[in-house]
Formats: structure tokens, C-alpha cells, sequence
């Protein structure tokens, strides 16, 4: 098995491990501290599952991201506007409606909901920029044939069709093209 598919699987597994991790820590805080009430119990089960989650997330996928100075401050800043956001959003759900249960269902459609809008945004943060993929192939001394339009590895095609992007060109431009590919002015 391929780390790739390793990290995806464990990504998939931690689903039902943040879920059951929740409900064991609701069961315990509901035995030792009975007083608090089924709502709060359930409301912090809910924002424990999704806290665990995106952590379990960062730490899953952390060795696969090129942490730039940039990637680790837009990770940071979004983690906090996501704490922000279910803290102050849980906040006002349960002071605005009158009975505990009513809120219950809406305090987990916005944890669930601002987990999830932030693994997205992470995800397109921590994706490879074409500058970054040219230096890797660069680095590795890969003899690899890139499209000309979109960097997809040709290796191994028999037409000048890109899969990727679905460019055609010309033999002589593909050509001049892999000359100059790992040019310095190729990664600016």
C-alpha cells in the first residue's frame, strides 16, 4: 500500500474514530458530571468530534505539505476563524431559542458544517502550486515529458494530446518546449 493510500484510508477511518472518541468523552462527562444536561453534553461531544477531526486531519496530511511561511499562516488563521466561528455560532443558537433541545440539531449542522468548509479551504491551501511541482520534478532530476500547458507528465502516452488538459501541439513545439522547461524563467 502506497502512503497516498495509506493517509486517504486513515483520513476515511478517522471519520468513526472522532465520532466514537466523542460519544465515549459525552458518556463520561454525562457519568461524572450529570448536572450539566443532555444538551451541553451532546454539544460538546459534537464540538469534540469536529476539534478531533481537523486535528487528526493536520496531523495525517502535514508530512505532504510544502509548509511555507504563507501555507502556515493561512492554516493558522483559518483554524481560528473556524473556532470563532462554531464558538460564537453555538453561542447564539443557545441563547436565542428557549428550549435546550431545539438547539441541539443546529449546534451540529454548524460544527459539522465549519469543519467541513475547513478542510476545504486547507485542502486548496495546501495544494501544490505549478511553480512548486516544477521545482520537485526539477529536483529529482526527473527526465519526465511535461505538457507544455499544464505540467502533466506525458511519460509513457503515444499521442501529443495532454489527458490532463486535453492541449494538443505540435511535435516541434513540444520539443522546444522541453528544452527550455527547466530554465530558471520555466519556474518563475
Amino acid at each position: 500500500m502506497t502512503r497516498i493510500v495509506l493517509r486517504l484510508a486513515l483520513t476515511i477511518l478517522l471519520i468513526p474514530a472522532a465520532i466514537i472518541s466523542g460519544v465515549l468523552l459525552g458518556m463520561f462527562v454525562d457519568l461524572s458530571y450529570g448536572r450539566l444536561g443532555e444538551e451541553w453534553v451532546v454539544a460538546g461531544a459534537v464540538t469534540w468530534c469536529c476539534v478531533a477531526y481537523a486535528v487528526g486531519y493536520w496531523l495525517i496530511w502535514r508530512g505532504v505539505v510544502a509548509w511555507t511561511a504563507r501555507r502556515k499562516v493561512r492554516t493558522a488563521v483559518t483554524a481560528a476563524i473556524g473556532v470563532c466561528a462554531i464558538l460564537v455560532l453555538d453561542a447564539a443558537v443557545a441563547l436565542s431559542t428557549v428550549y435546550m433541545h431545539q438547539w441541539v440539531p443546529w449546534i451540529m449542522l454548524i460544527n459539522g458544517g465549519t469543519t467541513v468548509t475547513w478542510l476545504i479551504v486547507v485542502s486548496v491551501i495546501w495544494a501544490e502550486t505549478p511553480r512548486e511541482r516544477a521545482a520537485r520534478i526539477a529536483s529529482a532530476g526527473s527526465t519526465s515529458t511535461l505538457c507544455p500547458a499544464c505540467r502533466y507528465d506525458l511519460a509513457g502516452l503515444s499521442n501529443l494530446r495532454c489527458p490532463e488538459c486535453g492541449n494538443e501541439f505540435t511535435l516541434g513545439r513540444f520539443q522546444d518546449e522541453q528544452r527550455r522547461r527547466l530554465t530558471p524563467a520555466d519556474l518563475g
